[in-house]
């Protein structure tokens, strides 16, 4: 495998979920689309995964337009160009709703992709409708990480992309970094992750760099108050070890998950 380029993409899983690749001034963005009602829900994955991991929950949320997309280096989107911020990925984001006729949309956001959600709707907050976040946190300062009770172990873990290279050792270190179900019964890591596809070395560490010293903490509380109510559907929430506990101010409700929980409600 190259260094600076993702693998091929794979064969489309089945039907419904349709995906392509679009053109975004110097970057292409592969996007995968499940058609349903709108606004739709953009889904902002964890660093180094692959918009594959999110088909079954794209599934499972049926009747709602869905759509996933790697992020540069990931999946099967090239590296970017040059090196990006989290305002130039969400920037990136936010055309590619637009590409897709999109005026407003609801985003979740698991673990990095949390913090990618957040720049998003802090940098286009008439944009962003809804917001979910998944296991994450307001940014990656010395000043969050002292205040997290995060375990620095688990961090260096996530830090290295070893773990999409390698699926032994992400059946060994899945209970700590993802805890929920794989505490219990790590054998699933093997049917949570079979879809996983290696990410570039330039996209990981792209990503790490994207988020260094980025932190929502003075202006997360600031957000329209709308992104956070949702009165027909309750969202519950669970912790994972990497990513300490909420907020202060944010309401937290525990369930019974596998690798990842939903932080604000």
């Amino acid at each position: 495998m190259s260094l600076d380029m993702p693998s091929p993409p794979p064969d489309p899983p089945t039907p419904d979920i349709v995906g392509r690749m679009l053109e975004i001034g110097r970057q292409h963005l592969h996007v995968a689309v499940r058609p349903g009602r709108q606004p739709p829900l953009v889904l902002c994955n964890g660093i180094g995964a692959n918009l594959e991991l999110f088909a079954p929950l794209m599934r499972a949320l049926d009747g709602i337009e869905t759509v996933a997309f790697d992020v540069p280096g990931t999946g099967s989107s090239p590296p970017s160009p040059e090196p990006m911020r989290l305002r130039g990925v969400a920037q990136l984001v936010a055309m590619m709703s637009a590409r897709l006729g999109y005026h407003q949309v609801d985003v979740l956001g698991v673990s990095w992709g949390g913090m990618l959600a957040q720049q998003l709707a802090g940098q286009y907050p008439e944009r962003v409708r809804r917001l979910v976040l998944v296991s994450t946190g307001p940014g990656a300062t010395p000043e969050n990480l002292r205040m997290s009770p995060g375990q620095l172990r688990t961090m260096f873990q996530m830090a290295s992309p070893r773990r999409w290279h390698d699926l032994n050792y992400m059946q060994e270190i899945a209970p700590d970094i993802y805890g929920g179900v794989f505490r219990d019964d790590p054998s699933r890591v093997r049917e949570t992750f079979n879809a996983t596809r290696q990410p570039s070395f330039l996209g990981y560490y792209g990503q790490l760099v994207a988020m260094m010293g980025w932190s929502s903490r003075s202006w997360l509380h600031r957000l329209p108050k709308r992104l956070w109510s949702s009165p027909a559907r309750t969202i519950r929430w669970c912790q994972s070890p990497a990513h300490g506990s909420s907020p202060s101010g944010f309401r937290t409700r525990v369930c019974a998950c596998t690798m990842m929980g939903i932080c604000f409600s």
